[in-house]
């Protein structure tokens, strides 16, 4: 008796084993699925890789100590993915340096991007700190100088500007029926995702339309993020890798287009921004 108890427990351990071998196996990353992700985290830097391989982890994890968005510290797999492009010389504060785009991913799915000083130790810097006005183009800017977050010259780094900031340039709410001066144009925005207010095909087939909300944390004023793609599934799946670090910003690039709203008993004018790729959003 005790025999087949004995024969029986090991069997269970046995299949148990298996299982769990199976699903750490299925929950590597394939090497395709990592090229597409490293590919995402730096397409709005006109960046392409092609190809991407295997090595330590133990590099990823030391980049983590230098940048904030790497969370690879608490990686659970011996190897990532990782891909690299030489971008040759570039002015890093006022000098030529060459550099190196790394992007790590884990077979579970987080990626982390740096840029690499070859000639420094350690080196290792930011992607922003290589393409601080890679970001610049703001048509709003580019109507009206040194508007709210604008600078001065379009050249200068960054005017990506808050919703509180692109409503009052819209004037919103504005009257029913009568378009704002900035719809049809393009508009870069920041803000904060609201999770609770995401809706995709994937969760909600039943939907005609797929969209998602941000907000700005101190005004609480926020605005509806339309994908207008035939196919959105990338979209949501770089806003879903960054569930797990939910206060990090977005920006967001998009057109802007009006509509007609009820406001309690009266109508009034709103807008809201349509994208259609996944390089039109990205992540602090």
């Amino acid at each position: 008796m005790r025999n087949k108890i004995l024969i029986i427990t090991i069997m269970v351990i046995v299949v148990i084993s298996i299982i769990v071998i199976r699903i750490y196996i299925k929950s590597e990353i394939e090497e395709s699925k990592a090229l597409i992700l490293a590919n995402q985290a730096v397409s709005e830097y006109g960046i392409a890789f092609d190809s991407i391989e295997k090595e330590s982890a133990e590099l990823a994890q030391f980049v983590s100590n230098f940048i904030d968005e790497c969370d690879f510290l608490d990686y659970n797999y011996d190897e990532v993915w990782v891909a690299q492009k030489d971008l040759g010389e570039k002015e890093i504060n006022g000098d030529m340096q060459d550099v190196i785009v790394y992007v790590y991913v884990g077979f579970d799915g987080r990626v982390c991007r740096e840029a690499k000083l070859i000639d420094v130790i350690p080196g290792i810097i930011t992607i922003e700190s290589v393409f601080p006005s890679e970001v610049c183009g703001n048509e709003i800017c580019e109507e009206l100088e040194n508007f709210m977050s604008c600078p001065s010259d379009c050249e200068e780094k960054t005017e990506y500007i808050t919703i509180s900031e692109l409503n009052d340039f819209c004037q919103i709410p504005s009257s029913c029926g009568q378009e704002t001066a900035c719809e049809g144009k393009e508009i870069k925005i920041k803000g904060y995702i609201d999770y609770n207010n995401i809706f995709d095909k994937e969760n909600y087939p039943q939907l005609s339309y797929e969209k998602f909300k941000i907000e700005d944390k101190e005004t609480e004023n926020s605005i509806e993020i339309f994908a207008i793609a035939e196919d959105n599934t990338l979209i949501f799946e770089k806003i879903r890798q960054n569930n797990e670090k939910p206060l990090r910003m977005i920006f967001v690039t998009g057109i802007i287009e009006g509509f007609d709203m009820q406001i309690m008993t009266n109508c009034g004018r709103g807008i809201k921004l349509n994208i259609d790729s996944e390089a039109d959003i990205y992540f602090e």
